[in-house]
C-alpha cells in the first residue's frame, strides 16, 4: 500500500470539500498509515468532516473520546458524538451506543436501552451488532436467557457472510445449545 500517495490523493479531495477524504486524511493520521501517528491532526481532519455532515468522522471522534486517544477521556462526549453518527444512520455509532449503556459508561447502566441500540443497529445491517445480540441471548445479558433465539441472530449475520456468526452457530451445533446437536452441521460451519 503506499499510503504517501493515498495521502496526497485524498488532500486534493479535500482541497475540494469532500468530508470523506476528510475523514480519510483523519484515519491515516490516528492509525499513522505512511508516516507519524498524530492524534491531534486526526482530530483535527475528523472534526473538519464532521462540521460538513460525515457521520462516520463524527463516529471516530467519538471513540477517541471513548479510548482517550489524544484527549482526556470523555463518556459523554463520547455519547454526544456517537448520537450525532446514529442520527445520521450510521450503525455502528448504534452499536457504540449500545455497548455505552450495557457496560455503564457514561451514562446509567441500562443493558435493555443498550440492547435497543444494538438491535437497531442489527436492522439496519451491521452484522457486529447482530453477534452482539446473538451473545446477549447466549448469556443473558439485558435479555432472558434463550439459545434458540441466540442461533437465530447468529444464523442472520451467518446468511451476510460473517466468520464469527458461523463460528458460534458450530459451537451451538456441537454443543446442541438451541439447535439439535449436529456434528455434520457444526463441521460445515467450521469450514464456511
Amino acid at each position: 500500500r503506499d499510503y504517501e500517495q493515498a495521502m496526497q490523493w485524498f488532500q486534493v479531495a479535500a482541497a475540494s470539500g469532500k468530508p470523506e477524504s476528510m475523514a480519510d486524511i483523519g484515519y491515516l493520521y490516528f492509525e499513522g498509515d505512511g508516516g507519524k501517528q498524530d492524534y491531534n491532526e486526526a482530530m483535527r481532519w475528523y472534526q473538519k468532516a464532521a462540521e460538513l455532515g460525515d457521520a462516520g468522522a463524527m463516529r471516530c471522534i467519538g471513540l477517541m473520546y471513548k479510548d482517550g486517544n489524544g484527549v482526556t477521556r470523555d463518556y459523554q462526549q463520547a455519547m454526544r458524538w456517537f448520537q450525532k453518527a446514529a442520527s445520521r444512520g450510521d450503525t455502528d455509532a448504534m452499536t457504540d451506543i449500545g455497548i455505552l449503556y450495557v457496560w455503564g459508561d457514561g451514562v446509567p447502566q441500562d443493558k435493555k436501552q443498550g440492547l435497543r441500540w444494538i438491535e437497531e443497529a442489527a436492522t439496519n445491517g451491521n452484522n457486529g451488532a447482530l453477534d452482539l445480540i446473538g451473545f446477549a441471548y447466549i448469556f443473558g445479558t439485558g435479555v432472558k436467557q434463550n439459545y434458540a433465539e441466540a442461533a437465530t441472530w447468529f444464523s442472520k449475520a451467518a446468511a451476510r457472510g460473517d466468520g464469527d456468526a458461523m463460528k458460534e452457530l458450530g459451537n451451538m451445533y456441537i454443543d446442541g445449545l438451541g439447535v439439535t446437536q449436529n456434528y455434520d452441521l457444526a463441521m460445515r460451519w467450521y469450514q464456511k
